[in-house]
């Protein structure tokens, strides 16, 4: 799962980590497309951890005043849009690598915490794309119902 995901999409991937501080887990996830069997295992627990410091910690945050409210409404909606896909990315990997059901539920309600978060500020920031915007919430949800299928059963 994580290797189809990390391969499609690589580029996106790094750029939404580098955008929460979580810069190394893209890098470590890379490696770990590379590696062999054992190591993978390492660089994907090692990825991980950092996936989890930095949901925990909320992300990196951007100094500086934002001019407009409307904008700040975007920023706060994309932070919690990457923070949910970092949250999301690392209930992924952990049913990679067959952690624990309390833990990967742990990480799973943080990644949904983050969605509904980035779901709150996109739907203020609107402004009249109402149908464009409950088509594309509808299937960030779509997506966390899978993955909160796979987190429940562990990827059996």
């Amino acid at each position: 799962m994580v290797a189809a995901l990390a391969g499609s999409c690589p580029v996106e991937i790094e750029e939404v980590l580098d955008r929460i501080g979580a810069g190394e887990a893209g890098r470590l996830l890379s490696e770990a497309q590379r590696a062999q069997s054992a190591e993978r295992r390492g660089k994907l627990a090692a990825c991980l951890a950092v996936l989890d410091k930095t949901v925990v910690a909320g992300g990196q945050t951007h100094k500086g005043a934002l001019p407009r409210f409307g904008s700040r409404r975007r920023d706060l909606a994309s932070r919690y849009g990457d923070l949910a896909l970092c949250a999301l990315l690392a209930s992924l990997i952990d049913v990679e690598l067959g952690g624990e059901p309390e833990a990967r539920r742990a990480r799973f309600a943080r990644a949904a915490m983050a969605l509904e978060s980035h779901v709150a500020a996109v739907r203020e920031g609107s402004a009249g794309e109402v149908e464009a915007t409950e088509a594309e919430i509808r299937r960030a949800r779509e997506i966390f119902a899978r993955v909160g299928g796979l987190v429940r059963t562990g990827g059996d």
